[in-house]
């Protein structure tokens, strides 16, 4: 893949930014299981470009029955099974779609609460950050700033049917034991990472007020403006896509904290 110096810059300059929003001595405490508050953290139409629909979902909690059936396993049992296994409880998920044909098709926000750190980093780190992907499709990595307690990124291209190939471009974050993912569906080699890194930073605000206790502002308007130009996606140099954030100061994409 080319790697341009204006993407490397462009990259740069969401890394310091994001970093700086991270910068934070928020302890993301456990709560009861119904404690949080899920549809508060998700994005919503007013944070997205002009030019999206919310898909109004007619529920937008799916447990793992409903999860599995989404993921369309062979055997959904099964795959019940295996998501209660590895600690899942339930995601709220919002869908926007564009009203228009073009370079991306739909943005979907995801946060996944499990029944402990472990199970959330280990689905971050080994189970796709919880997205409806098949178990062998490929992820391609790429670099992502530090968010929450950790941060990382892929790319997964599936065929939809008729031998259409579309890409999903997750960028996941990680907050205590829930995962969160704004996934942007493009075809493959138009992907905007920029506009997944300013939406996750929106996304991660929606976090931080509701463990906060504040509530969201009622929107004032339809929607951030439109992200601008492509930046390609950027390989980190050891292969892997992780970010990890620090309450204490301005550290590179791959700091521990």
């Amino acid at each position: 893949m080319r790697l341009r110096l204006s993407a490397i810059l462009a990259l740069g300059l969401l890394v310091v930014l994001a970093t700086a929003a991270c910068k934070s001595d928020r302890s993301y405490a456990n709560k009861p299981d119904d404690g949080y508050d899920l549809a508060a953290m998700s994005l919503s139409a007013a944070d997205l470009p002009a030019g999206f629909d919310d898909a109004r979902l007619p529920d937008h909690v799916f447990d793992n029955q409903q999860w599995a059936d989404v993921l369309g396993a062979p055997d959904p049992q099964a795959k019940q099974a295996q998501l209660d296994a590895q600690g899942r409880i339930k995601a709220y998920v919002s869908v926007f779609q564009a009203q228009k044909l073009g370079r991306i098709l739909s943005i979907t926000s995801i946060s996944t609460l499990y029944k402990d750190v472990k199970a959330a980093t280990d689905a971050e780190k080994q189970y796709a950050c919880g997205v409806p992907v098949d178990d062998t499709t490929p992820l391609d990595p790429f670099a992502v700033p530090p968010l929450g307690d950790h941060s990382t990124g892929f790319v997964s291209t599936q065929d939809r049917g008729n031998g259409q190939a579309f890409s999903d471009t997750n960028l996941c974050f990680r907050t205590g034991r829930i995962v969160h993912v704004v996934q942007q569906t493009t075809i493959p080699g138009v992907e905007d990472l920029a506009l997944n890194v300013r939406l996750a930073n929106i996304m991660l605000k929606h976090v931080n007020d509701t463990f906060d206790g504040k509530r969201m502002p009622e929107p004032t308007s339809t929607g951030t403006p439109d992200a601008g130009g492509l930046v390609p996606l950027t390989p980190s140099a050891n292969g892997t896509a992780t970010g990890q954030a620090t309450p204490k100061a301005t550290v590179p994409a791959t700091a521990t904290k």
